[in-house]
């Protein structure tokens, strides 16, 4: 079986940016909400954002994961073997 172990180099130039808000959280559940600016107490995300108030956080809050580990590259395959009769019964029913 062929496998294959990605490195950094393989993969494309991107990022992943953490965007928050500096206002005030109104929700617990961070389901389709920013990190909101929280106190002691209070929700931790806002779901909705009134004006220019959203920041990027440090890029240093996503790192890099995974286990280096290789895997398998070889396309799936599917085996069929079957027999023609030009003449006659082949192959025989008996």
């Amino acid at each position: 079986m062929e496998n294959v172990t990605l490195t950094t180099a393989q993969l494309p130039v991107h990022n992943h940016p953490i965007i928050a808000v500096s206002e005030e959280g109104n929700v617990a559940a961070p389901a389709g909400a920013y990190l909101a600016n929280t106190g002691v107490l209070d929700k931790e995300y806002k779901t909705t954002v009134t004006g220019p108030t959203t920041v990027q956080m440090n890029p240093a809050t996503v790192g890099s994961s995974g286990s280096s580990q290789a895997f398998p590259i070889v396309q799936p395959i599917l085996t069929i073997n079957f027999c023609i009769s030009w003449a006659g019964v082949f192959p025989s029913q008996t």
